[in-house]
């Protein structure tokens, strides 16, 4: 997650108290209370964007399960610049956006000693268990070598991973060693396209175990589906997720499930042609 200095926000805001202060009497001053409108939408645009729910976001951000809902319902309370800073950890933004629509996260790099961070792997159909102690830890393991290429600028750094295709359950797309090049859905500020490329994660038995996929996702009236798109008869089937608790939904097996990321770019190495001599042909 990017993050900046918390003064960043406090500077803005003695700024914009300041450039007020100055202005003739009888003119308008800066309260957070005149931002608490604009504050909720943002706020609802990145629940929106992470489909989670406020009390979520509330508890992951180290306040009340209601302190969300309490911005919405009591728009005329000033909001303190702690509480920004805190909202910001649970909704993955900085509190530079979220109080003033201004976005400090720094711009994606071009590559340098190496490229792509890559993390992992995709494989349809494989349960992996998972080492709970290096959990969350994956970009700091270099595992896998990075991928040559410049970032996309249109998202953060550190929001951009890659993850290797193993498998043939998206073989009409990618195939067997190419690397997706993912964007975490925090970093997308917009909800997930009809259609999209998502890296989907499931887990089982308290999340010791974890199957990680690429799917197609299909937005249906009071559930979503998650396709493969193969040439393999093993791979046709959706899997239906009914809309429960945004980001604690559960499949129709009864594992959770989440959508971690979409796919912005598919990545493949070039590769040889065979030598043709070499199988009797002569020119």
């Amino acid at each position: 997650m990017s993050v900046v200095m918390l003064g960043g926000i406090r500077d803005i805001s003695r700024s914009r108290q300041g450039s007020t202060s100055r202005s003739r009497a009888g003119g308008p001053q800066f309260s957070l209370r005149d931002m608490t409108d604009d504050l909720f939408a943002r706020i609802q645009a990145r629940l929106d964007a992470l489909k989670i729910s406020a009390r979520k976001a509330s508890i992951d951000s180290g306040l009340g399960p209601d302190a969300i809902r309490d911005i919405g319902r009591k728009p005329h309370n000033s909001v303190t610049l702690t509480t920004i800073e805190k909202l910001a950890i649970g909704l993955r933004t900085t509190p530079e956006w979220l109080a003033f629509d201004i976005d400090n996260r720094p711009p994606a790099e071009p590559a340098y000693d190496g490229g792509l961070r890559v993390e992992g792997e995709v494989r349809a159909g494989t349960w992996l268990e998972v080492d709970l102690e290096t959990q969350g830890r994956e970009k700091d393991l270099d595992l896998y070598p990075s991928v040559p290429v410049n970032l996309d600028t249109r998202w953060p750094a550190d929001s951009q991973f890659g993850l290797i295709v193993r498998g043939p359950s998206i073989n009409r797309h990618a195939v067997e060693g190419d690397v997706l090049a993912c964007v975490d859905c925090w970093a997308l500020n917009r909800p997930i396209a009809e259609g999209e490329l998502v890296i989907v994660e499931r887990m089982k038995d308290s999340g010791h175990y974890l199957e990680r996929t690429a799917k197609f996702y299909e937005d249906c009236k009071d559930h979503y589906k998650l396709w493969p798109d193969s040439t393999d008869p093993r791979y046709q089937e959706a899997i239906v997720v009914p809309k429960g608790e945004p980001g604690e939904e559960v499949d129709e097996t009864g594992t959770t499930i989440r959508i971690r990321a979409i796919v912005a770019w598919i990545h493949r190495k070039a590769v040889k042609r065979p030598n043709r001599s070499a199988d009797g042909h002569h020119s």
